[in-house]
């Protein structure tokens, strides 16, 4: 893929080298997406003991679904990964935190990328890609938490017919 029209004549030398801070970095994003994920959703269902208030969503099984989810793909190989050297983030240096979030060896990244560069790519794609099909599969149309909403409304709009009718038989 490298084209090289020469100018004048004389010599010259050229290096041709892989830029490996793209892999790097992507790894680092998604890392960073997964770790606003996690602190976003704690503090969704966090109880507070101090003022004793809860997340928006304390208990609400829409927001577990989801960690559950995100944490099982962390967990699970991809079967792209079926028989690859490199299968787990582990591999590269990405390792999960007592707290929940991920944190990104980078002695260990930068030798995975060095020692097989398209494994690591493979492996970046792989649970990006896993990752991508689990979130769209929450917030797409029909997804897991526009069906929650509409349980929701459904359930609210029944509440209210209810309450009318109760407040119908009370008037009479």
């Amino acid at each position: 893929g490298l084209t090289i029209t020469l100018k004048a004549t004389g010599t010259t030398s050229v290096t041709v080298a892989r830029d490996t801070s793209g892999l790097s970095a992507g790894v680092n994003a998604l890392v960073k997406a997964y770790n606003d994920f996690a602190k976003v959703s704690r503090d969704l269902g966090r109880y507070d003991a101090t003022t004793k208030q809860g997340g928006p969503l304390i208990g609400d099984s829409t927001l577990r679904s989801a960690q559950n989810v995100f944490r099982n793909l962390l967990g699970t190989v991809p079967s792209d990964l079926s028989g690859a050297t490199l299968q787990r983030l582990s591999d590269i240096g990405v390792t999960m935190q007592k707290d929940g979030t991920l944190k990104v060896d980078s002695a260990k990244l930068d030798a995975a990328i060095s020692g097989n560069f398209s494994g690591v790519a493979n492996l970046v794609a792989a649970y990006g890609g896993a990752i991508d099909v689990a979130a769209k599969g929450m917030v797409e149309t029909d997804g897991l938490i526009e069906s929650r909403t509409d349980g929701l409304n459904a359930s609210i709009k029944s509440i209210t017919q209810q309450s009318e009718s109760i407040q119908q038989r009370l008037i009479q």
